[in-house]
């Protein structure tokens, strides 16, 4: 065991994981599963004893290879000034400055061996400042990313900044191929990456991740107040993604979810949508083409806007339960192509006074079970007790034969 906290945290990796050895890892005479109960208790450590939010922006190379960021030809310095790098924590730094009026892009090549890290920081109010301008992080390697993003805009002072500059695009396809770039940050674990703004701003989020096929786990998304475009295709083609941040925010804008999971291929739960007040195109796209999903999150908005679900899960082929407590769907093409594809056969959940909804891609899945919330509610309730009297029988046929009831 580890005899001072000193040596417990250089024993932490940056990625998140406490070096458990195997004797470690065993809890009484269970061993437990080392892929997944170790990676959450390693990670849950690494957390406690590690402030990432006072950790520049660091990218950490999983394999040899070359970690670069790229700032785009039309990028000047009215928005981003200069770019930092260090490859020895922080003590010295190398410095490149951001030029007006570029003939091409200017390329920041870090070369690193496998276990490097990398701190960046920069002076800058965005990366780009539209779709067809970013500046972003490519590799030809897997790497891991953490520490606090507003290194990347207030260099040493980012500690404590959660407000970001109102020109918007501030991070828009950082570390994915969103519309123009030229490759992708190969990242599989952002779990530590800070995002600390609470407000956003207009397309701040838009593509940060797209097309990061090696991406497992997210960071976290704490912001309550969004803004047009937010979080907008943030995940798409993250195919290796499975499980979702949570998104608490009760107060929407639009496009702000919009295309945020689409093509996730392996995610297999969608997190709460508590908002209850939505706007036009909010969640429009939002989990498209996610195969590997099966039960859509609970929709609890009664009053619908134009395009609100528009193409929601759309391509959503193992989807088969959705609840929808909306009470207006039927007049204002909220729900506009949102099933196309899903699975033959589901359940679909609807208020009690919407008496008359059809059925087809644009309504309730063809084929499915409708219910009404109140005759839902006597459905769970029956199948309890029939459930109840199958465990009764089987604890009473046990008893008949002398065999002990497991507790």
């Amino acid at each position: 065991m580890f005899k001072t906290i000193e040596a417990l945290h250089d024993n932490v990796t940056n990625t998140g994981f406490y070096p458990l050895t195997h004797e470690q890892a065993v809890i009484g005479n269970d061993e437990v599963d080392l892929e997944t109960k170790l990676k959450k208790i390693n990670n849950d450590i690494s957390k406690s004893l590690i402030d990432y939010s006072k950790e520049y922006l660091t990218t950490e190379a999983l394999e040899d290879g070359t970690i670069s960021f790229i700032i785009n030809e039309v990028t000047n310095t009215n928005l981003l000034t200069s770019i930092s790098y260090s490859i020895d924590n922080g003590t010295t730094w190398t410095t490149i400055n951001n030029e007006n009026d570029k003939k091409d892009k200017i390329h920041i090549d870090v070369d690193v061996n496998k276990g490097d890290k990398v701190l960046w920081k920069g002076n800058a109010l965005a990366l780009g400042d539209d779709s067809d301008n970013i500046s972003s992080f490519i590799s030809d390697i897997q790497i891991n990313v953490y520490g606090n993003i507003m290194s990347l805009l207030y260099g040493d002072n980012f500690i404590n900044q959660s407000s970001l500059p109102d020109v918007g695009f501030n991070f828009s396809g950082l570390f994915g191929a969103y519309m123009v770039n030229c490759g992708v940050a190969n990242i599989v674990n952002a779990s530590n990456l800070i995002l600390p703004a609470t407000t956003l701003v207009h397309d701040c989020y838009q593509g940060m991740f797209s097309d990061c096929t090696s991406l497992t786990t997210a960071p976290e998304l704490p912001a309550t107040t969004l803004a047009d475009g937010c979080y907008n295709s943030i995940f798409v083609n993250c195919t290796s993604l499975t499980t979702t941040p949570a998104l608490p925010a009760t107060t929407l804008a639009e496009y702000c979810y919009a295309n945020m999971f689409v093509g996730c291929t392996s995610l297999t739960s969608a997190p709460e949508l508590p908002a209850t007040t939505l706007t036009q195109r909010c969640y429009s796209g939002m989990f498209e083409d996610c195969t590997a999903l099966t039960m859509a999150p609970e929709l609890p908005a009664t009053t619908l806007v134009k395009s609100c679900y528009e193409d929601m899960f759309n391509g959503c082929t193992s989807l088969n339960y959705i609840k929808c407590l909306a009470t207006n769907a039927l007049t204002i093409k909220a729900t506009y192509h949102w099933v196309i594809d899903v699975s033959s056969i589901g359940t679909f959940i609807k208020v009690d006074n919407m008496a008359s909804w059809a059925q087809g891609d644009s309504d309730i899945p063809s084929g499915w079970t409708v219910y009404t919330e109140s005759e839902y509610e006597l459905v769970r309730r029956h199948e309890l007790s029939d459930l109840e009297t199958r465990i009764l029988k089987l604890e009473q046929a046990l008893s008949n034969a002398n065999i002990p009831i497991p507790e």
